[in-house]
């Protein structure tokens, strides 16, 4: 679950500017269920499938036009889909820990 509350943020996906804060409710069980799934994946690129897809379900909320996996991951690098998961759900994901996603989901 969300371990922070936290004010409303800004930051830039391509050449958009979006406020985020914390998601509501029926975007945040979405995400969650997302997010939780994480820590079933195998590969690598399953757990960034998953990642985007946690990006897709926030976009929903804060830029619908851009709540499109195959959109988000032409225009986000790892450093903004962590933001986005840190803005959207109080999410911190460690950038500099070694630890792999799965790891870091299954100890949320």
């Amino acid at each position: 679950m969300p371990t922070s509350v936290t004010k409303e943020k800004t930051i830039t996906i391509g050449d958009k500017e979006i406020t985020m804060r914390p998601l509501k409710i029926k975007y945040l069980k979405k995400f969650m269920a997302v997010f939780d799934g994480l820590q079933k994946v195998k590969t690598s690129s399953a757990s960034l499938d998953g990642l985007v897809e946690c990006c897709v379900v926030a976009m929903e909320q804060y830029s619908p036009e851009l709540a499109d996996s195959a959109v988000l991951e032409e225009i986000l690098d790892m450093d903004e889909i962590y933001e986005i998961i840190e803005a959207a759900a109080g999410i911190k994901m460690d950038q500099g820990n070694v630890q792999t996603v799965e790891d870091q989901a299954g100890t949320i």
